[in-house]
């Protein structure tokens, strides 16, 4: 008689979710950059030389914010199984992430719309309102992935060692942005423990996929064990 132990499952659904993340993470990275790059321009003729970055920018920040929903809608499933609430609460979180994201995207190509760049009267105003929009929807992924996190850890889903660092990266999260709001400039500090949570849990999910599958609805954890505890 031996005692099996969890195995990865190269479940489809990890490399996709895996594949998101890192879709996610790119595309709001270069995105970002590129804003910025046009939102650094002094006057309102290079600005609208640099337009097409702008535009660039925006259009990348839209495929991050696809990548986000793709990621809540691919997880809730697989959280369902084991918690319908935080299911429900990590997929709106995320929706609310995408949401906000693009909109702070949204409101800088405003600034095409009138004609005004960054240093005009109305620039600087539309630069706050992205950056606000920015630090709700970290908050919002905050509060909707402390419970994911959580719950992985529970489940097992992932390694604990990488659930638990979801936990501290999340609240970092959490903690920093909502100091942000309050105008507390942590230069992204905040942003780093999460950070490198989002870039290990992919490449984990690419190479080894999920450590083990939670329970489906009605069965509990207690058959799942009886399925892969003996054999002689």
């Amino acid at each position: 008689m031996h005692v099996n132990q969890p195995k990865p499952t190269f479940d489809p659904t990890a490399r996709l979710i895996g594949a998101s993340f890192l879709v996610s993470t790119t595309a709001y990275i270069l995105g970002s950059g590129l804003i910025e790059s046009a939102l650094a321009t002094a006057d309102n003729a290079q600005f609208a030389a640099n337009s097409g970055r702008l535009v660039s920018g925006v259009l990348l920040q839209l495929v991050n914010s696809a990548a986000v929903v793709v990621i809540g809608v691919l997880f809730y499933p697989l959280l369902r199984r084991s918690s319908e609430p935080i299911a429900l609460g990590y997929v709106s979180a995320r929706v609310i992430e995408s949401v906000l994201l693009a909109l702070g995207g949204l409101v800088t190509l405003a600034m095409l719309a009138t004609g005004q760049g960054p240093a005009a009267e109305s620039g600087p105003v539309l630069v706050a309102v992205s950056a606000v929009a920015y630090q709700i929807a970290m908050i919002a992924l905050g509060l909707g992935s402390l419970p994911f996190c959580a719950l992985l850890f529970r489940t097992r889903l992932i390694p604990r060692w990488l659930s638990a660092l979801g936990l501290v990266g999340y609240t970092t999260l959490l903690v920093g942005s909502v100091l942000e709001l309050y105008g507390i400039n942590l230069h992204l500090l905040h942003n780093l423990p999460g950070g490198v949570f989002e870039l290990i849990l992919p490449l984990w999910l690419l190479a080894r996929g999920f450590t083990q599958v939670p329970p489906r609805e009605g069965l509990g954890m207690a058959n799942d064990r009886v399925r892969t505890t003996v054999s002689s």
